[in-house]
């Protein structure tokens, strides 16, 4: 070249591209959505459960106190921060941001190696945004973190189908082990790689080659995760039963009324936040996606996504939960796979007007993509601002905002007992709960910045046990 300088690939150009789009996506779904006012929301009864079990596990050593609700691994990362005072709820909420990215990441990858480069970009854009993945990736859950690992599972099955390698296996069988050490619900993805392998190997060779990894990564997760159940039992710790016991499995009562009644409840609920938090288009996308399995485009790409996003969604529903409302954070792992699902058939509906008049796919592309994010961001917007005037599904506002569960009252109540014995002479308050939720109450007191949890010694008495000596 005459002026010294060697000319850049168009794939590196791309490549770079790529890179950087990533982490405007990435930018986007943290700092712009996920992090902005993040503890500004008083604390729902499970995330209040998942702070004490942290405390447990740092001010009292009980490491396995998740475990007794078969949710082992949340409570020890948080742990690892150690939440003892004010900044408990941000330090839990941010493990969630750290989760919500990587499904915004495994979205892009995921979507990346089943479409393209634009399928991917699309897709993480839509993960960024979407409510029902915002909503609870600004909260202390298990279903962001177990989600990450799920999505990670996902993509890896892909990876491991395409060109297998031992070290794909050994990062599926951690993953599925958190996975399942996170919520117990994550049990199903140990089948995935034994479905999604044979749908998307094309070599026989590699087929063989990546089910014998394959099923070694599935005894890893399945020993990792005994494992851990062991050591907790030794320690004298289990879960409780009834989180296990086959009399929730509703197939096996499937002609009784009170179980018909419970399901057509649960989907109605389920109506009402997909509405809310994914929005009609997605799912006119996904119904799109079975016309392109039909006519065996990206057939076996789309069918291998519906087995995640439909079939544990149907698993669930086959689940008695005993709840009033299904709340719509139960879905979490399914969330990644259908958004890829919706840009596939998205994608591949942009190519086919390609071919038939190139001038309008541009707008067309533009319009759909619109038509998904514009109210998605209105919503997220919502949620940030005040989650109290927010346009919840009626059932999560119960949850959240305005029931029993929800934080606000819990709050004004430890604000009420810490103000109490600050003015009285020291002595210990008695104090008296409803339904048991004490530690609701407990936590929001940690919460205030006059209090920390401290690890018990002889002699010397925390302002939280002196205030909190006992409840019924």
């Amino acid at each position: 070249m005459a002026n010294g300088h060697s000319p850049v690939s168009p794939s590196k150009s791309t490549g770079r591209h790529f890179y950087l789009l990533l982490a405007l996506l990435i930018l986007l779904g943290s700092a712009t959505i996920r992090i902005v006012r993040l503890d500004d929301t008083p604390l729902y009864l499970d995330e209040a459960t998942h702070v004490m079990r942290a405390e447990q596990v740092v001010t009292q050593g009980d490491i396995y106190a998740g475990i007794v609700a078969d949710k082992a691994l949340f409570p020890m990362v948080l742990a690892i921060f150690k939440p003892l005072g004010p900044e408990g709820p941000f330090l839990g909420r941010m493990i969630s941001v750290w989760a919500g990215l990587i499904g915004v990441a495994g979205c892009i990858a995921l979507g990346k190696s089943l479409g393209s480069t634009r399928v991917g970009l699309l897709a993480g854009l839509i993960c960024a945004m979407l409510p029902v993945t915002v909503f609870h990736e600004r909260q202390v859950l298990v279903d962001p973190l177990k989600a990450a690992f799920t999505t990670l599972c996902i993509l890896l099955i892909v990876w491991m189908a395409k060109k297998p390698r031992v070290w794909q296996g050994v990062l599926l069988g951690a993953a599925l082990a958190g996975a399942y050490l996170t919520k117990i619900s994550s049990l199903f993805f140990f089948v995935l790689p034994l479905i999604g392998i044979p749908m998307l190997s094309r070599q026989k060779s590699k087929l063989w080659r990546a089910l014998a990894i394959s099923v070694g990564a599935i005894a890893l997760g399945a020993l990792i995760s005994y494992e851990v159940y062991q050591m907790a039992a030794r320690d004298g710790v289990e879960p409780v039963q009834e989180h296990t016991s086959t009399t929730r499995i509703r197939l096996l009562t499937w002609n009784e009324d009170e179980t018909q009644e419970a399901l057509k409840r649960d989907l109605g609920n389920m109506a009402d936040f997909t509405r809310a938090y994914i929005g009609w288009p997605m799912l006119g996308l996904s119904a799109l996606s079975l016309a392109w399995i039909v006519l065996d485009k990206k057939r076996w790409e789309l069918l291998y996504l519906w087995v995640p996003a439909g079939a544990f969604t149907v698993g669930l529903l086959l689940i008695q939960t005993d709840l009033w409302t299904l709340p719509a954070r139960y879905f979490q792992s399914s969330f990644a796979p259908l958004i890829v699902l919706a840009v596939i058939a998205l994608d591949t509906g942009i190519e086919i007007i390609t071919d038939w008049q190139p001038q309008f796919a541009p707008w067309v592309l533009g319009l759909l993509v619109g038509i998904i994010t514009i109210p998605a961001l209105g919503i997220d917007w919502a949620i940030i601002h005040d989650i109290d005037t927010a346009p919840l599904a009626k059932g999560d506002r119960d949850l959240y905002v305005v029931g029993l569960t929800a934080g606000h009252a819990y709050k004004e109540a430890a604000e009420d007992l810490l103000a109490i014995w600050e003015a009285g002479d020291g002595r210990p308050l008695n104090t008296m709960t409803y339904e048991g939720f004490y530690w609701q109450t407990t936590v929001h007191l940690v919460l205030q910045p006059q209090i920390r949890w401290r690890k018990p010694s002889s002699g010397r008495t925390s302002k939280t046990a002196a205030i909190m000596s006992s409840f019924c």
